[in-house]
C-alpha cells in the first residue's frame, strides 16, 4: 500500500497505522478526521479574517504537497507494474487501485476538503474582501480541487498521468503565490 496518507497537519504528523484490521483502519481514519476538523475549526474561530487567508493557503500548500507525494509514489508503483507485467496498464486500472489504497482514509481526505470549505466560507461572508481577492480565492478553492482529480483519479497512460501531474503542480505552486502575494499587499 502506497502510504499516502500519513495525514499531515498543522499539529503534526498523524501516521495512519497501516498493518490494522480494515475496521480498526477505518476507526482510526474517522478519529483522525474528526481531530483534524476539531482543530481547523478552533483555528478559524480564533482568527481574524486575514489570518484565516494565511491559514487556508498553508492547508492548500500542505495538502497539496501530500497529494502531490502520492501521484509520484503512484508514478512509481504504475511504472514497476508495467514493467513487471511486460504491458501498459490503463488509467482505469490504476484508478482502482487508488480507490481502494484510499478506501480507508477517505474521512481524513473529506476533512480537508471540509476544512477548506469552512475557511473559504468565513472569508467570502467576512465581507472585508475586495473582488479581485474573492477571484483568487475562487481560483485557489477550483485548483485544490484539481489537484486532487489529477492525483485520486488517473485517466489514460503512465505517460500522461505523469504530464498532468506536473502540470497541475505548476499550476497550483503559481496560484498559491499569486494568492500569497495578493495578501502581503493587503
Amino acid at each position: 500500500m502506497l502510504p499516502l496518507l500519513a495525514a499531515v497537519w498543522a499539529s503534526g504528523c498523524v501516521k495512519i497505522e497501516t498493518g490494522a484490521s480494515p475496521e480498526r483502519a477505518a476507526e482510526i481514519s474517522e478519529e483522525t478526521a474528526g481531530r483534524i476538523r476539531r482543530e481547523w475549526a478552533a483555528q478559524v474561530k480564533q482568527a481574524t479574517p486575514y489570518q484565516v487567508a494565511g491559514l487556508l493557503v498553508e492547508h492548500f500548500d500542505r495538502v497539496t504537497a501530500v497529494y502531490f507525494h502520492f501521484g509520484r509514489e503512484l508514478v512509481e508503483k504504475w511504472r514497476e507494474g508495467e514493467q513487471g507485467r511486460g504491458q501498459v496498464i490503463p488509467g482505469s486500472e490504476m484508478r482502482e487501485m487508488v480507490d481502494r489504497w484510499t478506501e480507508t482514509q477517505q474521512p481524513v481526505l473529506t476533512a480537508y476538503d471540509d476544512n477548506l470549505e469552512l475557511a473559504y466560507r468565513e472569508l467570502t461572508t467576512s465581507g472585508i474582501f475586495a473582488d479581485d481577492f474573492r477571484r483568487i480565492l475562487k481560483r485557489l478553492v477550483d485548483e485544490y480541487y484539481g489537484v486532487y482529480s489529477a492525483v485520486f483519479l488517473p485517466m489514460g497512460t503512465l505517460g500522461e498521468y505523469e504530464h498532468r501531474l506536473e502540470q497541475v503542480e505548476y499550476e497550483a505552486e503559481a496560484i498559491s503565490q499569486e494568492y500569497r502575494d495578493y495578501l502581503e499587499r493587503f
